[in-house]
Protein backbone atom coordinates (compact mmCIF):
# COMPACT_ATOMS: atom_id res chain seq x y z
CA UNK A 1 0.00 0.00 0.00
CA UNK A 2 2.85 2.39 0.82
CA UNK A 3 4.44 1.83 -2.56
CA UNK A 4 1.10 2.63 -4.21
CA UNK A 5 0.87 5.92 -2.28
CA UNK A 6 4.51 6.66 -3.08
CA UNK A 7 3.89 6.00 -6.78
CA UNK A 8 0.75 8.17 -6.80
CA UNK A 9 2.67 11.03 -5.19
CA UNK A 10 5.49 10.71 -7.72
CA UNK A 11 2.94 10.72 -10.55
CA UNK A 12 1.34 13.89 -9.15
CA UNK A 13 4.73 15.58 -8.84
CA UNK A 14 5.69 14.58 -12.37
CA UNK A 15 2.42 15.83 -13.82
CA UNK A 16 2.69 19.13 -11.95
CA UNK A 17 6.33 19.63 -12.88
CA UNK A 18 5.70 18.94 -16.57
CA UNK A 19 2.68 21.23 -16.62
CA UNK A 20 4.61 24.07 -14.98
CA UNK A 21 7.66 23.57 -17.21
CA UNK A 22 5.61 23.54 -20.43
CA UNK A 23 3.69 26.66 -19.47
CA UNK A 24 6.85 28.46 -18.31
CA UNK A 25 8.68 27.74 -21.56
CA UNK A 26 5.66 28.72 -23.68
CA UNK A 27 5.20 32.09 -21.97
CA UNK A 28 7.11 35.30 -22.57
CA UNK A 29 7.94 38.34 -20.48
CA UNK A 30 9.82 38.85 -17.25
CA UNK A 31 10.62 35.95 -14.96
CA UNK A 32 7.71 36.86 -12.66
CA UNK A 33 5.30 37.04 -15.62
CA UNK A 34 6.47 33.64 -16.85
CA UNK A 35 6.17 32.10 -13.35
CA UNK A 36 2.70 33.60 -12.98
CA UNK A 37 1.74 32.22 -16.41
CA UNK A 38 2.42 28.69 -15.10
CA UNK A 39 -0.53 29.20 -12.76
CA UNK A 40 -3.07 30.59 -15.24
CA UNK A 41 -2.05 34.15 -14.26
CA UNK A 42 -3.28 33.67 -10.70
CA UNK A 43 -1.06 34.26 -7.68
CA UNK A 44 -3.54 32.16 -5.66
CA UNK A 45 -2.99 29.14 -7.88
CA UNK A 46 0.77 29.73 -7.86
CA UNK A 47 0.79 29.80 -4.06
CA UNK A 48 -1.31 26.64 -4.00
CA UNK A 49 1.26 24.91 -6.18
CA UNK A 50 3.94 25.90 -3.67
CA UNK A 51 1.87 24.61 -0.72
CA UNK A 52 1.01 21.37 -2.52
CA UNK A 53 4.66 20.81 -3.49
CA UNK A 54 5.75 21.36 0.12
CA UNK A 55 3.16 18.87 1.30
CA UNK A 56 4.26 16.27 -1.21
CA UNK A 57 7.91 16.72 -0.25
CA UNK A 58 7.04 16.17 3.40
CA UNK A 59 4.88 13.17 2.52
CA UNK A 60 7.56 11.62 0.35
CA UNK A 61 10.34 12.18 2.90
CA UNK A 62 8.84 9.70 5.35
CA UNK A 63 7.78 7.28 2.62
CA UNK A 64 11.22 7.37 0.97
CA UNK A 65 13.04 6.76 4.23
CA UNK A 66 10.89 3.70 4.86
CA UNK A 67 11.14 2.33 1.32
CA UNK A 68 14.93 2.77 1.21
CA UNK A 69 15.32 1.37 4.74
CA UNK A 70 16.74 4.52 6.35
CA UNK A 71 15.14 4.44 9.81
CA UNK A 72 17.40 7.16 11.25
CA UNK A 73 16.02 9.71 8.78
CA UNK A 74 12.45 8.69 9.47
CA UNK A 75 13.02 8.81 13.23
CA UNK A 76 14.46 12.31 12.94
CA UNK A 77 11.45 13.49 10.97
CA UNK A 78 9.02 11.79 13.34
CA UNK A 79 10.59 13.60 16.30
CA UNK A 80 9.88 16.93 14.65
CA UNK A 81 6.58 16.28 12.89
CA UNK A 82 4.25 13.55 11.79
CA UNK A 83 4.96 13.79 8.05
CA UNK A 84 2.07 11.53 7.08
CA UNK A 85 -0.43 13.99 8.54
CA UNK A 86 1.24 17.35 7.97
CA UNK A 87 2.29 16.59 4.40
CA UNK A 88 -1.11 15.18 3.54
CA UNK A 89 -2.92 18.20 4.97
CA UNK A 90 -0.67 20.64 3.11
CA UNK A 91 -1.22 18.74 -0.10
CA UNK A 92 -5.00 18.73 0.35
CA UNK A 93 -5.03 22.45 1.17
CA UNK A 94 -3.11 23.16 -2.01
CA UNK A 95 -5.31 20.96 -4.19
CA UNK A 96 -8.53 22.39 -2.74
CA UNK A 97 -7.30 25.96 -3.30
CA UNK A 98 -6.28 25.23 -6.89
CA UNK A 99 -9.65 23.61 -7.63
CA UNK A 100 -11.54 26.52 -6.10
CA UNK A 101 -9.52 29.12 -7.98
CA UNK A 102 -9.63 27.30 -11.32
CA UNK A 103 -13.39 26.93 -10.94
CA UNK A 104 -13.77 30.71 -10.66
CA UNK A 105 -11.40 31.29 -13.59
CA UNK A 106 -13.36 28.85 -15.77
CA UNK A 107 -16.67 30.47 -14.79
CA UNK A 108 -15.20 33.90 -15.57
CA UNK A 109 -14.03 32.73 -19.00
CA UNK A 110 -17.38 31.11 -19.77
CA UNK A 111 -19.21 34.33 -18.84
CA UNK A 112 -17.06 36.49 -21.13
CA UNK A 113 -17.78 34.42 -24.27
Amino acid sequence: MRILIFTACLAAITYGAVRVAVRYRASTGTTWERVLATAEGSATVLWSYVVAAGGLVMQLAGQSAEIFNLPEIKDGIMKLLKPEWVGGFLFLIGVMTVIARLRTLIEKDAGSN
